[in-house]
């Protein structure tokens, strides 16, 4: 008699998510939603900004820190 064996049965994995702080809120919850800005925002095309500007981003390069002293 032949066995084959597969996959050993694992329980599944719960997708990475971090954890919230027990007093953290969310940023919506101190934001004036009907201000001015907030509102102008929302006719603001941001993906066109991100495919003009997105090009020159760099996630680790940018302006070094200004010492002030």
């Amino acid at each position: 008699m032949s066995w084959k064996l597969g996959k050993t049965m694992q329980p599944k994995r719960e997708p990475e998510q971090p954890q919230r702080e027990m007093f953290q809120i969310d940023l919506e919850q101190l934001i004036d939603m009907s201000h001015p800005l907030v509102r102008l925002g929302h006719f603001i095309d941001w993906q066109s900004f991100e495919q003009t500007l997105g090009s020159t981003y760099h996630p680790s390069q940018g302006a070094p820190g200004i010492s002030r002293g």
